[in-house]
């Protein structure tokens, strides 16, 4: 028997709750995005990456507003409207874990946000919460000479500790959409 007609093995079913399929990943790696100039396919397609690159349940991709200021929400998979508003445009000085990662241009991990002496006693804290959410990794969308283009973050509903491997590859995937990003229009 050919190595091609051997029978494939079963497809691996996501658990309930999971936000995207499993060839996101792929796709998004897949040369033709790069011929995209639709900004919004290219940052839908990088979050549904990092998602499932990251085992994640939720998550958001925010792009710098030049014009108002801050992160704004450009895609995001799993969150309900008082989430959405109240990030809807994220400055640096907001007290989440994406502010935190702005200010400081390099990924941000809270491991338990219900534990974290920066979220203490905030609105942002009350409304992760509500969300659904304990686990939040934020990697920046950064161009060739470093500056701010964006925010790729993954949330978690459980206290994760994100892998080794999960860190190593979320900041490979950021710099490959920022670099797509980079070549689209603004939304």
């Amino acid at each position: 028997m050919d190595i091609l007609e051997q029978p494939r093995p079963p497809r691996e079913v996501p658990p309930p709750g999971r936000a995207v399929q499993r060839t996101s990943l792929r796709m998004f790696l897949d040369p033709g995005l790069g011929l995209s100039s639709d900004r919004q396919r290219v940052a839908e397609a990088a979050l549904d990456a990092a998602i499932e690159l990251a085992g994640a349940d939720m998550g958001n991709l925010q792009l710098l507003d030049e014009t108002g200021g801050g992160l704004r929400i450009a895609a995001q998979r799993g969150f309900g409207a008082p989430f959405l508003r109240f990030f809807e445009v994220v400055r640096d000085e907001a007290g989440s874990v994406c502010g935190r990662a702005m200010a400081r241009t390099a990924p941000v991990m809270v491991r338990d946000v219900a534990r974290d002496p920066e979220l203490a006693g905030t609105q942002a804290l009350r409304i992760l919460l509500a969300a659904g959410v304990r686990t939040v990794h934020s990697t920046p969308l950064l161009d060739g000479q470093g500056a701010l283009l964006g925010m790729l973050s993954v949330h978690y509903r459980e206290v994760r500790q994100l892998v080794e491997v999960g860190q190593r590859l979320m900041w490979p995937l950021a710099q490959r959409a920022s670099r797509l990003l980079r070549s689209c229009p603004p939304i």
